[in-house]
């Protein structure tokens, strides 16, 4: 099995090594392994057809269907087209039993059970669209014989009584051959997955480790020499900036920390560490993180909070560097120069809420429905050409929840509305209390 597998595989990679192909990697998979457990068959019905069938014509088309079948896999090559690879061996085998039930009884021959397995195939290679096609297709064939059937169209029967019993024969053993193959070969291609799955999950894991470990030690150095300059200057105004210096490097420490952290958590071996979070102190940290973003618009804040203390239970660096940063850096990044940001934070219920309202551009409603899918693409650019990765939504709703909260998000796009655009955020985090 293992000789095969490794055939397999060098087939593969030989008929995917295409620098501008357009389909997906279990695609071609797909294609290549239906061409391999159907083939045989393929073959035994055009040699059946050719030695049983008293007529040239199944034996001849049968040979010819059944070698575009075993080459359709070039395709994937030459010209790189999923869809031609595809449609050329799933057609093929339509062609071959169609041809095949007209000279052996039409509608009553046992070789239109096989039409059943195309829209199946279509699916699996081609997706939605390939499963609807060949679903179309073959009942409108089928309902052609049906229809030639019910009108008292006489059918060529040329085939004898041996060849109907080995007809019948590779109907019944068929099925199982092929059920037996192509759950083999997807528990083989599964396997095959997972290991390289967990190659990559792996050297995920171990680029996360090295870059925090690297960026970490010219930080520290950065920190040790910064703090060696506040304890010998005399100066206000230097140990002032040097202190607001201090205070964005203690964000990157946070930072990085909490990657390493990110990194236990996922892999399963430590679970998040919830604590008691003062949001007042947290979203004053934030701000003065922001402050020279917020200075270089020339930005309004307008902070709003109810009541002098709201605790909340959550990991003050993923709080202040993941969840409220990610959101304030949304609300300046899409603000124009010159307009605000009202932040309040209140009770409400169990929890505490944090809004965070801006009145920038605002949110395209194609975006904001997938805003926290980390699989689409949600960059933009800021108002001020500022760049985005667009994996700062997807995180926050995730830490959020993990913390027992959840948030809310409203938008009005500026192409819209002019006049009431802007970006609303609700952040709830649960009570101390509860």
């Amino acid at each position: 099995m293992r000789f095969l597998s490794r055939i397999y595989f060098s087939l593969y990679d030989f008929l995917t090594d295409v620098a501008d192909r357009s389909y997906e990697r279990w695609q071609a998979h797909t294609q290549i392994a239906t061409m391999f457990s159907t083939g045989l068959l393929m073959w035994a019905y055009a040699f059946l057809a050719y030695l049983e069938i008293d007529h040239p014509i199944p034996g001849r088309v049968g040979f010819l269907m059944a070698l575009i079948h075993l080459l359709s896999p070039l395709l994937l090559r030459w010209p790189g087209s999923i869809s031609l690879a595809g449609n050329a061996l799933i057609g093929s085998g339509l062609i071959h039993q169609a041809t095949f039930a007209f000279y052996t009884g039409g509608f009553n021959s046992n070789i239109l059970i096989w039409f059943g397995i195309l829209p199946m195939l279509g699916g699996i290679i081609l997706g939605k669209r390939g499963v609807i096609t060949w679903f179309l297709i073959t009942v409108w064939v089928a309902g052609i014989y049906l229809y030639l059937q019910k009108s008292d169209f006489t059918f060529i029967n040329a085939i004898d009584e041996e060849g109907w019993l080995i007809a019948q024969g590779l109907m019944v053993f068929g099925w199982i051959f092929l059920s037996t193959i192509l759950i083999y070969i997807f528990v083989v291609l599964m396997d095959h997955n997972d290991n390289i799955q967990t190659q990559k999950n792996n050297q995920i894991h171990t680029l996360i480790r090295v870059l925090c470990h690297d960026i970490s030690n010219p930080l520290m150095t950065i920190k040790a020499r910064l703090e060696f300059l506040i304890q010998r200057s005399d100066e206000k105004k230097s140990i002032e900036m040097m202190g607001k210096i201090q205070k964005p490097i203690d964000a990157i420490e946070g930072i990085i920390q909490q990657v390493r952290y990110w990194e236990v958590a996922q892999s399963g071996k430590m679970s998040l560490n919830v604590k008691e979070v003062s949001l007042n102190k947290s979203i004053e940290f934030v701000l003065d993180i922001f402050e020279e973003q917020i200075k270089k618009k020339n930005l309004e804040i307008i902070l709003d909070v109810e009541g002098d203390n709201h605790s909340i239970k959550a990991d003050k660096a993923t709080l202040e560097s993941q969840i409220l940063s990610n959101i304030l850096s949304n609300a300046v990044k899409f603000s124009e120069n010159e307009g605000r940001i009202e932040i309040k934070i209140h009770k409400v219920e169990e929890f505490h809420c944090v809004v965070i309202r801006d009145y920038g551009v605002g949110i395209p409603k194609s975006l904001l429905e997938i805003l926290f899918d980390a699989s689409k693409k949600t960059s933009r650019l800021g108002t001020a050409g500022e760049l985005g990765t667009g994996f700062g939504m997807p995180i926050v709703k995730t830490y959020v929840e993990k913390f027992g909260g959840h948030m809310e998000i409203s938008s009005v796009s500026k192409e819209v509305d002019e006049k009431s655009c802007g970006t609303t955020f609700k952040v709830y985090f649960r009570s101390i209390d509860n």
